[in-house]
């Protein structure tokens, strides 16, 4: 069976719907489903030993990486408290999505993870955030502030790219 969904494999599929997954799948490129629109579900097959779904999140099977999250055009996402990791993309483009809550051991957000979600204004990133990637919060053209808590260390290149909103960052 498919061991691997390499960089843009269902890319751009906008009629998408529906994806179901074997337990052979052990690797999901971070691209696999970039400008998806209408993909509302993702089954995977319960014998499968890397990943599970959590509602509308793909997760590594301990539940501490979410690695892509459903847009199901929801306005708040609270995330699991047991996510340590937002991997790459998880939540790109996800436009009509204003709120997210942060789980406190949460350690590190991925590249451009919430890259593009337009109508975010509310996030608070926890105490325990060590590493914010590259553009992770970029074109999130409705936030207008952020306070970068002390124990980050590290925020890559094109963070706040594009976040034409933004007036209050406090380091």
């Amino acid at each position: 069976g498919v061991v691997m969904l390499g960089d843009n494999t269902f890319c751009n599929c906008a009629s998408l719907e529906k994806v179901a997954l074997p337990a052979s799948v052990e690797s999901i490129s971070d691209k696999s489903f970039s400008g998806c629109p209408s993909l509302k579900t993702i089954e995977i097959d319960e014998d499968n030993g890397r990943y599970v779904m959590d509602g509308s999140m793909l997760m590594s099977k301990d539940r501490t990486i979410l690695y892509k999250s459903i847009d199901l055009g929801l306005k708040t996402v609270e995330i699991p408290s047991s996510v340590s990791i937002i991997w790459n993309r998880a939540f790109n483009a996800a436009s009509k999505l204003e709120k997210v809550v942060l789980p406190e051991n949460l350690k590190r957000i991925g590249s451009y993870a919430f890259g593009g979600c337009i109508s975010l204004c509310g996030i608070e990133l926890p105490e325990g955030l060590t590493v914010i990637d590259d553009h992770a919060f970029s074109s999130c053209s409705a936030l207008e502030s952020i306070e970068i808590p002390e124990g980050v260390d590290t925020v890559k290149e094109g963070t706040f790219d594009s976040c034409t909103a933004l007036k209050y960052v406090t380091l």
